[in-house]
């Protein structure tokens, strides 16, 4: 049996607790291993004993996270708690500020795009010092939980859990989207990656004529957006914003720790400024899609900040604005840049920020609620930092330019990975001077399709809108894919038969 599965902790996800709770009860049938809980709340270790899970878990505890860490008195001398943060930098080859990055609240100034997301007590107080005896003190404490219980498997956790997993040489998986219909696969860092999905394409072989094509969008995309259209609704603005004073006036009284989050008048204000923009960005200045009917052009379709999906997946390039503005720039005469905003980045962006992108001429925005596959399937190259119309793109044989260092087709030949701003006219000199191959493009695409669903599991119609939402084929599926991706070939199935 592998030494994987010999002390696995698992860092409670509130998205799909209740499918990797049961994942977690098959794997331990086949593996034995043993299990360790880790919340960040009281209510958190109180829901899980609720739910009987004392047979599941060898422990429960309320782990140092390093928001919780933040609450502590520094004891430390400022040379001290700066020494000592240097050599964790050392130790996990990276820096604590490129860490913060996917922090809301420690990273909130690197959301430069997204200004208007509200503030919290942390990111406004806390200073620098602070930072480092924080994340200091996260560190230590997970090197102890490894030392002491000798944990060998970490199953999901922020930034920090995959960082230190990594020094230790302990392996990290993630429940991860596969940006296809409702697959899923177990990530192997905090960046999504999985090097399963290459090896996968190097023995897969499509031919032209059984190449697929991806129409339909991403399922949790089309649920998220179709929740976000009664935005533009002045009833609705003014009903989310009672449904939020009646929220957080219940978590104070019951004394939760998430009512002391972020402030609330900022979300109120966000959800004024949600409302406000969700009108500009389907207003009949912007643009429909059949508007750019037989005109070349190039989709950039906006992320939210601050996100897990941009500066968590790409923290090495997250320059939305700046990413725009190149492209114009580089564009050849004749290709318009279509520019499309997300539904759940309204709300969030800088002052001027339409007006600003608008002011390029070969710019044109276009209405936020044109389907972003639509735009996918017309457009002649899609530009991403990591968002979902890069893969669909990829997969469809149409060129991408990819900004994102740890997007999983960056590989493909009609994928261009750029993060270098100065020399984007190469690629997009590629794209627009005949030196593409369509058709090998479609058979790359289509062979990376294949491998991407033959190492996922499908949920179904499980996501977090639905989370008890799933059958015991879909756990055996999960616990399948998380033993088979660490060397154990005895599956859940199998050990249930016997």
């Amino acid at each position: 049996m592998t030494s994987a599965f010999h002390s696995i902790a698992y860092y409670s996800a509130p998205q799909s607790k209740f499918l990797i709770m049961d994942t977690l009860r098959r794997v331990k049938a086949v593996t034995g291993a043993l299990i360790h809980l880790y919340c960040n709340t009281q209510q958190d270790v109180d829901f899980y004993r609720s739910q009987n899970s004392d047979d599941l878990f060898d422990s429960m505890s309320i782990c140092r996270t390093l928001n919780g860490a933040f609450a502590e008195p520094i004891t430390e001398l400022e040379g001290e708690i700066q020494e000592r943060a240097q050599a964790w930098e050392l130790r996990l080859g990276t820096t604590y500020n490129f860490l913060s990055v996917a922090n809301r609240h420690l990273g909130r100034g690197y959301a430069l795009g997204g200004p208007g997301h509200p503030r919290s007590k942390l990111s406004t107080e806390t200073t620098y010092l602070q930072m480092l005896a924080a994340y200091n003190r996260t560190f230590d404490y997970w090197q102890d939980e490894i030392d002491t219980k000798g944990l060998t498997l970490f199953v999901g956790g922020a930034r920090e859990v995959s960082a230190i997993a990594q020094a230790n040489g302990i392996p990290y998986r993630r429940l991860v989207g596969a940006k296809h219909k409702n697959l899923h696969y177990w990530g192997e860092n905090e960046f999504n990656e999985t090097a399963q999905i290459e090896s996968a394409f190097q023995h897969t072989a499509v031919a032209l004529d059984e190449a697929e094509n991806v129409t339909e969008a991403y399922s949790l995309v089309s649920a998220i957006a179709e929740k976000y259209k009664s935005f533009g609704s002045p009833v609705s603005m003014v009903k989310q914003i009672g449904l939020n004073l009646a929220i957080r006036g219940y978590w104070r009284l019951r004394g939760y720790e998430k009512a002391k989050n972020y402030f609330g008048a900022d979300e109120r204000r966000m959800l004024y400024r949600t409302w406000r923009d969700f009108r500009r960005m389907t207003a009949s200045k912007t643009v429909r899609l059949s508007a750019l009917e037989g005109s070349p052009f190039v989709f950039f379709p906006l992320q939210t900040e601050p996100e897990l999906s941009l500066q968590g997946v790409s923290p090495e390039f997250f320059f939305q604005h700046a990413a725009i503005a190149a492209l114009s720039r580089d564009l050849p005469a004749g290709v318009r840049l279509a520019v499309k905003e997300t539904v759940v980045g309204v709300g969030r962006r800088p002052a001027g920020f339409y007006q600003q992108i608008a002011d390029l001429k070969n710019v044109v925005w276009l209405n936020m609620l044109e389907p972003g596959i639509d735009v996918v399937l017309k457009s002649a190259a899609v530009a991403v930092v990591s968002g979902t119309p890069g893969f669909e793109a990829a997969v469809n044989g149409i060129p991408v330019i990819s900004f994102g260092k740890h997007n999983a087709y960056n590989f493909l030949p009609h994928v261009h990975y750029t993060s270098d701003l100065a020399s984007l006219s190469a690629p997009v000199q590629r794209i627009f001077q005949g030196q593409f191959d369509r058709d090998q493009a479609r058979i790359d695409g289509a062979r990376y399709l294949k491998a991407v669903k033959d190492i996922s599991f499908d949920l179904g119609s499980h996501s977090h809108l639905s989370p008890r939402d799933y059958g015991e084929d879909i756990v055996d599926g999960a616990a399948t894919a998380l033993l088979d991706g660490l060397g154990v070939s005895e599956t859940p199935a199998k050990a249930a038969a016997q």
